[in-house]
């Protein structure tokens, strides 16, 4: 069954403006001539390896699954190491329309399976510790090719819900360089404090900056010798009429890959297309990154939002993902305080959020902080109240950087330092950041309290200079 969410969704991208979406060139796509191996199972926080036929945890449920080979023909995506691949699919939450049953309005993530192709000898490989690769998941950003705006440091590992380094864990290569092989991996999460939120933050809302998570993966294997027509990158598949809507995921019954027989899985709200971000080079920028000669800004268009031709002549821009819960909600983070102030640009929205609720490793980050016209550095400063028991803050006072919405607060700064970004003035892609356990605890918290978290920062030439963030509240682990 075809996801009319999917179809129409692309159709409305297709129709917009050129800068939208941009057509890759069929050369980008490699076929996969090598038999697809399962490497079986790594622990991402102690190294550990685990043979195929073991299962991570027992009692897991699957809430997201995009697996379906294009029904035509099996291939994969090349990528150089200084390309990061921003993909996006959704997580259900107990209010979303459709058949879920079990879903969540988060989930602690105990796997998560990737695919790739390399011509890289493993001797080469192991020798640097494994196949060198990173990923990153964001509860939200921006939607549809991240709402067509470039994501930028400060990096993934500050900046996402998790972001996972793999490069030391072992992961395969070939057996000769210049041979392909392919592997599919299975990464064990269950000690990380992985926790995705459904529907974006636990609520359907209709939208897919709302409600569609990101990742991201890039493959940083350099090769001595290019080799010609032969780049590592990520398998190709979310074959939509394979399956139902959704296929594979929660109850709903798995599709039939058309190639191999297997059972599969469509990947819920998949998009046919997905952002390219090119090291240096920005949207709509011509040139090439020193030493890595092979990306997608060879064709005119930088940075930017790319798909394969158009499904289903083409196949579906989108790539090899399982995520697996324990099936139980983890720590909630609620979100309140709706700002309505404008920003000095428009389509600004600053979002707060928290990595984790862990103290351990949980940051404080908000995104998308406007650049105002003619400024290209911006400050923020987090503001909290902490305590055991004392709950949602149900405070609200309207002042010039908008609604206030914690009483008797304290600040970030100077006890650790103010959070500052930089970069090309009108445009929203600032970050601010604090570790929740920064200077060795200066902020005060501790597990068990009680958090509310606001930000403060810096917008001129807006009303008053500065606005606020919405605010949070969980507890911390």
């Amino acid at each position: 069954m075809f996801r009319s969410y999917l179809i129409a969704a692309g159709a409305a991208l297709l129709c917009s403006t050129a800068v939208a979406q941009q057509k890759l060139d069929p050369s980008r796509l490699y076929p996969v001539t090598a038999p697809i191996k399962d490497a079986g199972t790594v622990d991402v926080s102690t190294g550990k390896w685990t043979k195929p036929a073991q299962q991570v945890k027992s009692n897991n449920q699957t809430i997201f699954n995009n697996t379906c080979t294009w029904t035509t023909l099996n291939y994969y995506a090349g990528f150089d190491w200084c390309e990061e691949n921003y993909d996006e699919g959704r997580v259900p939450s107990p209010s979303s329309p459709g058949s879920h049953v079990g879903a969540q309005v988060n989930n602690n993530v105990i796997s998560v399976q990737i695919a790739y192709c390399t011509y890289v000898s493993d001797a080469i490989v192991q020798a640097g510790g494994g196949y060198d690769m990173e990923l990153a998941f964001w509860n939200k950003l921006n939607g549809d090719c991240v709402g067509l705006i470039p994501p930028t440091p400060p990096p993934q590992s500050t900046t996402a819900t998790a972001y996972f380094d793999l490069s030391g864990l072992g992961l395969p290569g070939s057996t000769t360089t210049g041979f392909q092989a392919c592997w599919i991996v299975t990464l064990d999460t269950s000690n990380s404090g992985f926790v995705l939120a459904s529907d974006g933050e636990g609520t359907f809302n209709g939208t897919p900056a709302d409600d569609k998570f990101i990742w991201m993966q890039a493959q940083n294997q350099t090769q001595a010798t290019q080799l010609a027509a032969t780049p590592d990158g990520f398998l190709i598949v979310g074959e939509p009429a394979t399956g139902g809507y959704g296929a594979c995921s929660y109850t709903i019954p798995c599709g039939i890959d058309a190639l191999f027989g297997n059972t599969c899985g469509t990947g819920l709200d998949t998009f046919d297309a997905s952002w390219i971000n090119v090291d240096g080079i920005a949207v709509g920028a011509a040139g090439q990154p020193a030493n890595c000669v092979n990306t997608v800004a060879q064709y005119g268009f930088g940075t930017n939002c790319y798909f394969f031709g158009g499904y289903p002549t083409a196949p579906l821009a989108s790539y090899w993902l399982i995520m697996n819960s324990d099936g139980r909600a983890g720590p909630t983070i609620n979100f309140y305080c709706t700002q309505t102030k404008t920003t000095s640009v428009a389509s600004c929205v600053p979002a707060i959020s928290a990595t984790n609720t862990t103290l351990a490793t949980g940051v404080w980050h908000v995104s998308n902080v406007p650049l105002g016209p003619g400024v290209n550095v911006t400050v923020g400063i987090f503001i909290y109240t902490d305590g055991v028991g004392i709950g949602q803050s149900a405070f609200n006072q309207v002042i010039p950087f908008g609604n206030l919405c914690l009483q008797n607060f304290k600040r970030s700064s100077p006890a650790c330092p103010a959070s500052v970004n930089s970069g090309t003035p009108n445009t929203c892609v600032g970050q601010f950041n604090v570790a929740v356990n920064c200077n060795s605890g200066a902020l005060g918290v501790a597990v068990g309290e009680d958090v509310n978290v606001q930000c403060w920062y810096r917008d001129p030439p807006n009303v008053a200079q500065a606005n606020f963030t919405n605010a949070m509240f969980y507890t911390v682990q």
